[in-house]
């Protein structure tokens, strides 16, 4: 009866004299590498879900900042002209996300401040804010879905055409490119 009702769910196999009880999930990926339904091997199967704290915060900053680094627009301005320290600089945008989400008024900060100092050291156009959001965005596609992770696909959009605006003292996308 046990097995009726939740055999999809267990799996039960006979190993060095020990019955091994199986979680769905690991049944289900068992039959996933078992059939003929192909996986990269590079890849982890990752269940996307909502925003829901500081560790998925920090999961999506880190990603986001990975991402920032490789690129080749935006990366040599944080190794070359700005020289960020990731040690307080991460935990400091990982306070920013979580009270721009969840409103923990941990972030004590002036980010427009910030900005217009860096596009005096290093000119920024619009090219530059949109490239930010896109890999935002692909960051909080990468691992999350739901209201908060539309929330912040949101407001980073948001925040950078605010940015851009007060910056570059002309409306978001209409700098010649």
């Amino acid at each position: 009866l046990f097995y009726y009702f939740f055999g999809p769910f267990y799996h039960y196999g006979y190993q060095q004299d020990f019955f091994i009880r199986k979680t769905f999930n690991e049944f289900w990926m068992e039959s996933c590498l078992c059939n003929s339904w192909k996986m990269d091997e590079e890849k982890i199967l990752i269940m996307k879900k909502d925003i829901l704290n500081r560790t998925d915060i920090e999961l999506l900053i880190d990603d986001f900042y990975k991402r920032v680094l490789e690129d080749e627009l935006l990366g040599s301005i944080f190794t070359e002209t700005v020289k960020i320290n990731w040690e307080t600089h991460l935990p400091l945008m990982c306070d920013f996300w979580e009270n721009t989400l969840f409103f923990t008024g941990k972030y004590k900060g002036n980010p427009m401040n910030l900005h217009q100092h860096l596009n005096r050291v290093y000119p920024l156009d619009s090219v530059h804010f949109d490239r930010w959001v896109q890999l935002f965005t692909a960051s909080v596609n990468q691992y999350f879905k739901g209201a908060n992770a539309r929330l912040a696909k949101k407001k980073a959009k948001s925040l950078a055409a605010i940015i851009e605006t007060m910056v570059l003292k002309h409306k978001p996308g209409t700098l010649q490119r």
